[in-house]
């Protein structure tokens, strides 16, 4: 059987299988290989697990102790940050791209685990003249039809305070988004690119903002790609008394993820001049414009 397979159907089951969360499920997942282990009477062997770029960027402790005190249902392993054990661990994890030196045990499994759109992703670059693709066992991503999936709000992120109806960021890409769509309606920019300023030490005091001056938030993502949804949409935006205007993942991968009718998708207009003039009735008829917060 192809090792990919093979693994997909031992380390997390057809998602179809489920009808709840799939977050929830994966966290109480045990592998039915595992699950008759236990019933045996013989030791389970301890499975060693090398974080590649060290532990300190998940917050991990060394060892055993994160999965007993995180309560996982499977504790039966070890994770580790020392990159010279690379040829006796039993799995490699590596964040954004494998590493190209490095000699793969046949029995390994190797997992990627990817935060940031491909587009704004280091290392995805070919394996000795290999696609990555084909040494990767399991996938660990924002997109849904991952083998595990990750949410991205789990983790605590402010990028130079993104506030108001703009994100703040040095990118060209979405400086230019702000411009077409500033150019036809009033917008305040904060941060990199704007003439705005909140400092990043004040963050609580700059999201008391969305609060209270605006009405609308650009939830602008740095790359258009499926399923790629961030904190600027689930924090900055549903988190706050305004109303995300958002662009990055399709139309319908926001409706998967989002309660019915809380955002503007910038794909349900023709151009920019009519998402804007839609804002403008929604500015003036509070009625309308209260339905995106049932």
């Amino acid at each position: 059987m192809h090792y990919f397979l093979y693994l997909k159907r031992v380390i997390y089951p057809d998602e179809a299988k489920y009808a709840d969360d799939r977050i929830f499920s994966q966290l109480e997942f045990v592998p039915e290989t595992l699950r008759k282990q236990r019933q045996k009477t013989t030791p389970i062997k301890t499975k060693k697990i090398l974080v590649y770029g060290g532990l300190g960027g998940f917050a991990v402790k060394g060892g055993k102790s994160t999965f007993s005190d995180q309560q996982c249902q499977v504790q039966d392993c070890e994770l580790t940050g020392d990159r010279n054990l690379a040829s006796t661990v039993d799995v490699v994890l590596f964040q954004s791209g494998v590493n190209k030196n490095l000699v793969r045990k046949p029995e390994q499994v190797w997992i990627l685990y990817m935060l940031e759109s491909p587009y704004h992703t280091p290392g995805l670059q070919a394996y000795k003249g290999k696609s990555w693709k084909s040494l990767i066992d399991v996938t660990k991503l924002f997109i849904i039809i991952s083998i595990i999936v990750i949410i991205i709000i789990i983790i605590i992120i402010v990028t130079i305070v993104i506030i108001i109806i703009i994100i703040s960021s040095s990118s060209s890409s979405i400086y230019s988004r702000f411009l077409l769509f500033s150019n036809l309606h009033q917008v305040d920019i904060y941060g990199n690119c704007g003439k705005l300023r909140c400092p990043r030490s004040k963050s609580n005091k700059c999201f008391e903002l969305l609060d209270k001056d605006y009405k609308f938030y650009l939830s602008f993502e740095n790359s258009n790609c499926r399923d790629y949804i961030t904190e600027k949409f689930f924090v900055n935006g549903l988190k706050h008394n305004v109303l995300p205007i958002v662009m990055g993942a399709a139309p319908e991968d926001y409706a998967r993820a989002a309660p019915p009718h809380s955002f503007i998708h910038v794909d349900d207009f023709e151009s920019p001049k009519d998402l804007a003039e839609y804002l403008h009735i929604l500015d003036k008829n509070d009625a309308l414009y209260n339905e995106y917060f049932r």
